[in-house]
């Protein structure tokens, strides 16, 4: 039976493990506008924000909503969900001020992401800053490093399983 545990289940559990991808990440955004910690000099006509994976329409489970700086809001329709962007209408506003944004989607994957921005109206238009922060989004190909992390990790414990069966059997 220990013959058997160390020759079968071992590799089968060192194979199952390899082959089944690790998940990495979750739903993350891609673009908003307006930008966070943007200063603009006109309202856009919407808010919309856009997510690296596909979203699901759930009822009420994707929300989108915009503030004023006295905290009234200025989105005003239905929400709209296509894809991986949400979006939605904005009511015209002229207030100078800081307004914020609050989002909430529900990814294709079933995870929840919720956030919130601020972002600045002036009046007259900000000077472009050309050193904005990048931002690093995760490429497709991370499943393919994890395979090789998990082999540095099984294939040691294969061997030393194989090794310990080999000497085990000469005495």
């Amino acid at each position: 039976m220990k013959r058997f545990v160390i020759a079968f289940l071992l590799p089968m559990l060192t194979l199952l493990t390899q082959s089944a991808p690790m998940a990495v990440a979750h739903s993350q955004v891609v673009s908003q506008n307006p930008q966070p910690d943007a200063q603009i000099s006109t309202l856009p006509t919407k808010v919309e924000i856009t997510f690296n994976e596909e979203l699901i329409s759930l009822g009420e489970g994707n929300q989108l909503q915009m503030l004023d700086p006295d905290g009234d809001e200025v989105t005003s329709g239905e929400l709209i969900t296509s894809g991986s962007t949400l979006s939605r209408a904005l009511i015209a506003s002229t207030q100078l001020g800081e307004y914020y944004v609050s989002y909430r989607a529900v990814s294709a994957d079933g995870h929840v992401v919720a956030g919130e921005y601020k972002f600045t109206l002036t009046a007259t238009p900000a000077p472009l800053i050309d050193d904005a922060p990048q931002v690093d989004i995760p490429e497709a190909g991370e499943s393919g490093r994890n395979l090789f992390v998990s082999s540095l990790i099984f294939l040691p414990l294969l061997i030393a399983g194989l090794l310990f069966w080999r000497f085990r059997s000469k005495k």
